[in-house]
């Protein structure tokens, strides 16, 4: 049996002979286990002067504020939600499509109405409103009810990355907005035109919806604009952002000093440029948020890196970035500006201020944090703080919440009495004075109110609702089994076997045998985040797993320390799930494990890492960010080399193969330049694709690249041939270079499956995708054929073969040959969300695949849903599609050839069914009384000529049809993984080999219809509408001749099959027989139905038996109306005595019945016909 597995965690087998679905299996998610969501953040928060608050940002999964639970349709949707002023959710929207949608910042009027802005790929849905993205990303601004009704949306759309980041209303329900654009964009019949890169823009919308105004500024470098307030006393906008080249707003000019700068400028309501200033130095500064007191006076705060000078202040450097807050009057004329600095990274991300003009920031901080006199002590990788600074500048207090991860300040919202509340996020946990939050999720949504002496009131999160488990690498041992590996978070059951994580995210490693069920499932892993990205096995079915951790990690009595951030890990177990051994390996940054592939008796392991790790011996050198690594072990584990890849930016791998010769092959991404060794590849923007490869001894051979000028692509699948041909998958946007060729793109996101060379370079390449995001994500090569695993979120055509989103996101498997000509393709059929990631295709032809999905997945006839969260993972397995047998490969170019053409006309058959992707037909010659192929081809729903190919004999070994040798013709049937030999009926064209013939098949098979005639006990009358096959009585009742005595014709001939005599000889159709039964017996006759209409009788005077030639019944009267006008037919007489006479009127038989044979005499011979069919 062959299989698939999939992952929601979805496991699916698939047999690539069969291409049948054949089970479907899932571990348990225990409802009473822990919560989990995936990334929550919120951005925005607003008070709405009655303590009712409200609040947005983006969350994937499904997230629930109180009774409201939101499913994410894409990768990310945004959301807004409300709390009541007694700290209880009153409501929860979300809006999104299959895509990626952010909402970054949220206002309201003086109605209560609330506009939100962000930006969005692909399609958005707002409720009842749509919205669709021109290119990349654009600009959106909706506006909902007091309730969270959705009342309208509104696009900007350009052909660059458009992004809206901050709003504000006036007192009438005008919307401002600020935020960047590419090349040009459009705010309804407005279009604005950037200076250089990115630009800013700022706009005007009114409360029905309507574009008024649109106004741009910047330069030749990238500006942004970041945030946007009305003052409803002065009736002006403020902005700021950053800029990074000379910059004109209007008709002022603002000069660049170096890096990014800052700028704080003043829009009159009708889009005019008032007045801009700025704060510039050698190094980067820029300003994050922006508020407005009530005297008009504007306040600025974010960070700064270099010594600054802003107004009359001077800032000085601090050891990385560090936090200020500025203020200006009403005319631009800068009032002071203040400090807070730490050892590391700190950052203030918003501000508001209350009526007595205090400004209150937060943030996040890296290191301790002193504010003044104030020491705020960090406990984690990036904490989160509340800070309080006076109307004339003097810091009041700092108030810190930490973690055991991360905890940011994102947003922060200001009552008049200085009562604050502050929107983030947050990792594992965060502590707000005696409150702690736990969290469900990679990162929960935290809300918390502060006084305004910097007591915290209280904090509040968000929540998912079970456990997950997630599908994230896939094996096949020796015996069949299917080794699956990932992460989960809660209580997940295999089978018998509960496991339960420890704090974060933990490992789970579990086999499964497709005849038996789950035999095992173990987990490993420590209090924080742990990650399993891959598994493999060895001949003697040892399975080796690799990913990363956070802090520790336990496997078995093995415990580890991870020596920064993420740790690479390699664990190596038993076939019953016993730790061998394990070893971890990085440095004091992000270091993971991404792939891992057994060959022989070795293990290949890449990954990324960061700064100077060991692998064994031999330490690696990151040039800057992440760099890509391969390392080669044996089975103890003792590494054998270790060789890497990068060039300073972040570059990554997606998958490892080895082919046959030993060599490893590499593909993913990379940013700008990336060494392989003295092997150079340049993107030409974004990141860019590569493929690579080094030899058995970790020298690097060769490396190539594809890609555009600004977008992401990246390599995902990699695979070789017998020959050392290279396959590859990819993902790509926009106009792609692949070697010479460029492919462009129809949608969000294409894929592209390439071929190159033993050496690299390039044969073809070829693009599929429509107007959604559609990817492939893993590839491998068996026999011949490829196998390819992925997603769509569109439906489009590869040659006859549909890829259907009929969800918002569909997995799907594909089979091309080497040529990549599609074979077939088979998809997830459901109505949710799913993914088929990683592939695999053991020496038997089965494919085990894994992947994810949401709420809910069909494949075939078995399905699997999840009704109380999306981000629930589910497994199952189930069987696949096949390949023919190895015997089906034939030598061509022999020196002469025939064709056999099957027209798609005919409707070709096999085992009952039309021929579909993955069947196959092939002619076979005979050799040694075996059969051997001489030319197939795979039925593609289309007019199919085969060419076969004649015996060379000038070779030793007959290798095709001799001259006049009787072509055989088989059939694979891929539903059942056989093989059928099909006699078929010819329309032209001889039935034997001959050289430059055509043989045109009019029947495959040669499909015989069956008519069943009862026979009772004694004399019956019978006959057959269906012209049989075998003629010969004798072989027409082979299989009741025990049953009857004796057969008699109308002319006295005779059937006796005691003595084998028989006169009769062939089954006449238009003649009726006598039949003596011994006992109650059936007759079945196979042939070809005739129609009644095509067979005239010669019926010549006196006693007859005849034939009833139709399928159905009919009235003796009607059926004999021609004999008895001619007044000819005097009587009809059935075997039940029944008689008809037509002089007399006389009908007592009735209908005539199909299988019987009735006696008629007439006065004169005549023609007859019975009426056609109905």
């Amino acid at each position: 049996m062959k299989y698939i597995f999939i992952t929601l965690f979805l496991c699916v087998g698939l047999n690539l002979y069969s291409q049948t679905w054949e089970f479907l299996e899932k571990p348990e998610i225990l409802k009473n286990g822990k919560g989990y969501s995936t990334h929550d953040q919120t951005f925005g928060i607003i008070e709405d002067g009655s303590g009712n608050l409200y609040h947005t940002g983006y969350f994937e999964g499904e997230i629930q504020f109180g009774n409201s639970n939101l499913s994410s349709v894409g990768n990310r949707d945004l959301y807004i939600a409300k709390i009541n002023k007694s700290g209880g959710w009153d409501w929860a929207v979300s809006a999104g499509g299959a895509s990626t949608d952010f909402s970054r910042s949220i206002a309201a009027d003086n109605n209560g109405n609330l506009f939100i802005t962000g930006y969005y790929f692909g399609t958005c849905i707002f409720g009842s409103h749509s919205l669709t993205a021109q290119n990349n990303s654009d600009i959106f601004v909706a506006k909902l009810s007091p309730a969270g009704v959705w009342l309208w949306a509104r696009t900007a759309s350009g052909g660059g990355f458009n992004r809206g980041n901050s709003i504000t209303c006036d007192n009438v329900g005008n919307a401002y907005i600020t935020g960047s654009f590419e090349s040009s964009v459009s705010f309804g019949s407005i279009s604005i035109s950037s200076f250089g890169s990115r630009d800013i823009f700022a706009a005007k919308i009114n409360s029905s919806g309507n574009w008024i105004w649109a106004k741009k500024a910047g330069g030749t470098g990238s500006e942004d604009g970041v945030s946007i307030k009305y003052s409803s006393n002065d009736n002006f906008v403020a902005v700021t952002g950053f800029y990074s080249s000379n910059s004109a707003f209007g008709q002022i000019n603002l000069a660049a000093s170096g890096g990014r700068d800052i700028f704080v400028s003043r829009i009159d309501t009708s889009g005019n440029w008032v007045w801009a200033k700025s704060a510039a130095s050698s190094g980067a500064e820029e300003a994050k948020a922006l508020t407005v007191d009530n005297s008009g006076n504007i306040l600025i705060t974010g960070y700064y890196s270099s010594a600054l000078t802003i107004g009359l202040d001077n800032l000085p450097a601090g050891q990385g970035r560090d936090i200020f807050v500025a203020k200006l009057n009403k005319s631009g004329d800068w009032l002071w500006a203040r400090y807070a600095t730490g050892a590391d990274t700190d950052e203030a991300n918003a501000i508001g201020v209350d009526n007595s003009g205090n400004a209150y920031i937060t943030g996040s901080f890296y290191s301790d944090l002193t504010i003044n006199n104030n020491t705020l002590n960090a406990s984690s990788d990036r904490n989160l703080f509340v800070a309080r600074i006076s109307s004339s500048g003097s810091w009041v207090w700092g108030r810190a919440a930490t973690g055991s991860s991360t905890v940011d300040g994102n947003g922060i919202s200001v009552m008049s009495n200085g009562v604050s509340y502050i929107a983030g996020a947050y990792f594992e946990n965060a502590t707000f004075g005696s409150t702690t939050l736990t969290s469900k999720g990679d990162s929960d949504i935290l809300i918390a109110s502060i006084s305004a002496t910097g007591n915290w009131n209280w904090a509040h999160s968000n929540a998912g609702l079970t456990g997950i488990v997630t599908g994230d690498g896939v094996a096949v041992d020796s015996s069949g089994s299917i080794i699956y590996v990932g992460s989960f978070y809660g209580d997940v059951k295999f089978g018998n076997t509960t496991l339960s994580s420890n704090g974060g995210k933990d490992i789970y490693v579990a086999k499964y045998t497709p005849q038996t069920g789950w035999n095992w499932a173990k987990s490993f892993g420590g209090t924080s985040d742990d990650v399993a990205n891959s598994v493999c096995t060895d001949a003697a079915n040892n399975i080796y797993i690799t990913g990363n951790f956070l802090n520790s990690i336990s496997f078995g009595s093995n415990n580890h320390n991870s020596n920064g951030f993420n740790d690479i890990y390699i664990v190596k177990l038993s076939e019953t799930g016993n730790v061998i051994w394990s070893q971890t390996t990085g440095d004091n940054e992000f270091d993971e494990g991404v792939a891992i592939i057994n060959k022989g008796d070795k293990i290949y392991l890449t990954g990324t890492y960061s700064r100077r790790p060991y692998f064994g011996a031999t330490r690696l050198n990151a040039r800057g960010n992440e760099e890509i690594f391969i390392t080669k072990m044996d089975t103890s584990g003792t590494y054998l080399w270790a060789i890497s890849a990068g060039g300073g930016q972040f570059d990554y791998p997606r998958d490892i193969f080895v082919d046959k010769f030993d060599n490893v092959l590499l593909t993913g991404g990379f940013e700008t330049t990336c060494y392989f060794d003295n092997i150079t590849v340049s993107s030409n923007g974004g990141d860019d694709i590569f493929a690579a490869k080094a030899d058995s001894e970790g020298i690097w051979k060769w490396a190539v690249r594809a890609g555009t000028t600004n977008f992401q692509e990246s390599g995902w699948g990699i695979t070789s041939d017998e020959f050392g041909n290279v396959y590859f998958v990819s993902s790509f946007r926009a106009l792609c270079l692949f070697g010479s060729e460029y492919i462009l793109h129809k949608g969000q996101s294409d894929f592209a499956l390439s071929k190159l060379d033993s050496n690299g370079n390039w044969i073809w390449s070829k693009g599929y995708g429509d107007q959604g995001v559609d990817i492939a994500y893993n590839l491998n090569y068996f026999n011949g054929r490829l196998t390819m695993s992925g997603a769509v979120s569109s439906t489009f055509m590869i040659g006859s073969q549909q890829f259907k989103a009929y969800g918002t996101r569909n997995g799907f498997l594909a089979s091309f040959d080497s040529e990549g000509e599609i074979l077939w393709a088979r998809s997830d059929e459901g109505l949710g969300y799913s993914e088929f990631r990683k592939l695999v295709v053991d020496n038997n032809n089965s494919a085990h695949l894994i992947g994810n999905y949401m709420t809910s997945a069909q494949i075939g006839n078995f399905s699997v849903s999840e009704s109380n969260s999306v981000d629930k993972n589910a497994l199952f397995t189930t069987n696949g599609f096949s390949l023919p047998k190895p015997e089906w490969t034939f030598r061509d170019s022999t020196g002469k050839s025939a064709v056999v053409s099957i027209p798609k006309i005919i409707n070709p058959k096999v085992n009952g069914r039309n021929l579909a992707a993955g069947d196959a037909v092939g002619l076979f010659y005979m050799r040694n009384n075996n059969f051997y192929c001489a030319g197939m081809e795979y039925w593609k729903g289309e007019d199919l000529n085969i060419t076969i190919w004649g015996n060379d004999t000038d070779t030793p070994i007959k290798d095709g049809f001799d001259d006049n040798e009787t072509l055989n013709l088989l059939v694979w049937d891929a539903l059942k993984a056989e093989e059928i030999l099909t006699k078929v009926r010819l329309e032209s064209g001889p039935d034997k080999f001959n050289k430059d013939s055509t043989t045109v098949i009019l029947q495959l098979p040669i499909v015989y219809d069956t008519l069943k005639i009862s026979l009772n006990q004694g004399w019956n009358m019978i006959s057959s509408f269906c012209y049989p096959r075998e003629k010969l009585l004798d072989s027409i009742f082979v299989n009741i001749k025990n049953s009857i005595t004796i057969a008699k014709s109308s002319s006295g001939s005779t059937y006796l099959p005691l003595f084998n005599i028989n006169t009769i000889g062939n089954w006449n159709i238009k003649e009726g027989y006598q039949v003596f039964a011994n006992q109650n017996t059936e007759l079945i006759v196979e042939g070809d139905f005739i129609e009644p209409e095509d067979n005239a009788y010669n019926l010549n005077a006196g006693w007859t038996i005849i034939s009833y030639l139709r399928k159905t019944p009919m009235n003796a009267a009607t059926a004999f109306q021609s004999l008895a006008e001619s007044g000819k037919l005097v009587i009809v007489k059935s075997n039940e005595g029944g008689n008809y006479l037509p002089m007399f009127q006389i009908n007592t038989i009735g209908n005539l019945q199909p299988g019987k044979a009735y006696q008629i005499y007439l006065n004169a011979s005549a023609e007859f016909t019975y009426p056609a069919n109905d």
